[in-house]
């Protein structure tokens, strides 16, 4: 919430802070609540947030999970003599 509370344009004496809200597939969900002045620009305010929040989270050396997904090919022999083939510069 530090970091949040440095980007330029959120309100410092205001509340700001960041309630757990769920978990997700690989991810844990928050949801961080700030001030601004003027509404004008709330999506350009959500960047800056974000951005700091991510920088802060890497600094830390905090991972973000991105989903990941194994792709399982079954692969007759024909096919694995034409696979084998084309990883050695010959089209398939």
């Amino acid at each position: 919430m530090e970091v949040v509370r440095q980007v330029e344009h959120v309100l410092p004496d205001q509340p700001a802070d960041a309630l757990f809200r769920d978990f997700g597939e690989s991810a844990v969900i928050f949801r961080v609540r700030w001030w601004i002045d003027s509404y004008v620009d709330t999506f350009l305010m959500y960047d800056k947030v974000n951005n700091a929040i991510l920088e802060a989270l890497r600094a830390a050396d905090i991972d973000v999970a991105f989903p990941r997904q194994d792709l399982n090919l079954k692969v007759d022999d024909n096919d694995a003599g034409r696979l084998g083939s084309a990883s050695a510069g010959n089209p398939l």
